[in-house]
């Protein structure tokens, strides 16, 4: 319902869902669009290191959708996308992981939001504060990642 607000969803060779996430277009006159949510189901996840010559997790494949799709179509109201973002709420469990994601696909850090979010922890039994870490890719850097395939953009967000 929301023009600006783009679902996509990871669809695994045997028709799983493996993921899902949300780009946000940036304001008018603004360029950071915002990767919202990115989830990748639990079960498919990668819990060790990658081995040197293991082809990429589910989470490395669908993240690299995810920003391919972003950087090959249009916002809602026909502009380029310049920058994708994304924030992490840090000092939760696995948070150095989706950290590790980001940066391992070539977001760099631009920031820390002190307390900028409330957290429900089912191991402390209470909602607390934590930090929140921004990550940043410009068009420019993905355009330069050297592992990037030049793809045409899928049909839907629904095939990203």
């Amino acid at each position: 319902r929301k023009p600006e607000m783009h679902g996509l969803v990871g669809v695994n060779a045997l028709g799983e869902i493996a993921g899902y996430a949300v780009i946000r277009d940036a304001e008018p006159d603004q360029h950071d669009s915002w990767i919202r949510m990115f989830i990748v189901d639990n079960r498919l996840q990668r819990r060790k290191p990658r081995a040197y010559g293991e082809p990429p997790g589910v989470g490395t494949q669908f993240l690299g959708k995810v920003v391919d799709w972003g950087f090959t179509t249009k916002t809602h109201d026909a502009r380029e996308r310049e920058s994708l973002h994304a924030g992490v709420v840090m000092d939760v469990p696995g948070w150095d992981r989706s950290r590790g994601l980001f940066r391992g696909y070539g977001f760099r850090s631009v920031y820390v939001l002190d307390d900028e979010v409330d957290v429900f922890l089912r191991k402390v039994g209470a909602t607390v504060k934590r930090d929140i870490i921004r990550l940043s890719l410009s068009r420019r850097e993905w355009e330069n990642l050297p592992r990037r395939q030049t793809m045409p953009p899928p049909s839907s967000p629904a095939s990203a």
